[in-house]
């Protein structure tokens, strides 16, 4: 059976989020599991040597995705990328007037930092996220407890 997949599309402030999926249904007794493709953008803009910020998090999902980050800046980028269950660190830096694309297993989240040599300069860029993940249509929502940081 060939079905149309549909799009939901929301803009959120300077962010861009599609997600694809496909309806529910059930194939010879069998749960099926839609896998769900987010697209999120958005733009790098803060203090060089401030504190990170996140700018991707996922809440009790099982994600893997691919980060393209441009940075359009005279000071370094940090991607500061938590993954895993046991929310391994993995820190990636973009130099300066550069890009980096990573596809990653297993992320939790996904920080950005700025370093530069003066305090009053800034980072400026942007990112495109890319991320997949499970989803049951079919199953009950249970409820969202958000105390799963890492």
């Amino acid at each position: 059976m060939n079905q149309q997949p549909y799009w939901t599309k929301v803009a959120v402030s300077d962010r861009c989020v599609s997600s694809r999926s496909s309806p529910c249904e059930k194939d010879k007794g069998h749960k099926v599991q839609q896998l769900i493709t987010d697209k999120i953008c958005g733009r790098i803009r803060q203090k060089c040597n401030s504190r990170p910020k996140i700018i991707w998090k996922g809440i009790r999902v099982t994600t893997s995705g691919t980060i393209k980050v441009t940075n359009t800046s005279d000071c370094e980028m940090r991607l500061i990328i938590k993954k895993g269950t046991k929310c391994k660190t993995c820190i990636e830096t973009v130099l300066p007037k550069d890009e980096l694309t990573l596809t990653i297993g297993f992320v939790r989240s996904i920080a950005v930092k700025c370093c530069g040599p003066e305090e009053d300069q800034v980072c400026s860029g942007c990112f495109t996220l890319i991320v997949h993940y499970p989803f049951n249509p079919c199953e009950k929502e249970d409820c969202c407890c958000c105390c799963e940081w890492c």
